[in-house]
């Protein structure tokens, strides 16, 4: 599966995955959540990819809608991201794999510390990285 969208970003992905939470806000739906993975991140956004097993979702009215990301780092606190959607795909045509690239929106210093220090943890060993977020989660 291809997940690389073509483009010419300021800022490099680091490619890794790592679980997220988000809330999606668009005005003529309820704010619906998910649980995803973060296949990439920037200091300027992140390439999400989720399950929409309900269908809950029309991905051609999404472009621009509004989106929460939270981290939750181990060791650290959660960190929120207001973000907009600016892509958005089903991974496959029969599936209900759904990519989703976005850019983050009034984003403040002491979140941009905070994502700066999520990229170096890239080079940790990942199975480590989720099973400290499976106790994190869980104690919560």
């Amino acid at each position: 599966m291809d997940l690389e969208q073509p483009d010419n970003r300021r800022y490099s992905r680091h490619q890794f995955a790592y679980p997220v939470k988000f809330d999606l806000f668009k005005p003529s739906l309820a704010t619906i959540s998910f649980t995803g993975v973060l296949y990439n991140i920037s200091i300027g956004g992140a390439c999400v990819q989720f399950e929409d097993k309900y269908g809950r979702l029309d991905l051609d009215s999404l472009n621009g809608s509004r989106v929460k990301l939270s981290i939750g780092v181990p060791e650290s606190e959660k960190v929120y991201l207001s973000a907009m959607i600016h892509w958005i795909r089903r991974a496959s045509a029969k599936g209900f794999t759904i990519l989703m690239g976005v850019e983050y929106k009034e984003i403040q210093d002491w979140q941009l510390d905070h994502i700066e220090k999520f990229i170096h943890l890239k080079n940790k060993d990942q199975k480590m990285l989720w099973n400290l977020w499976e106790n994190h989660v869980h104690k919560k």
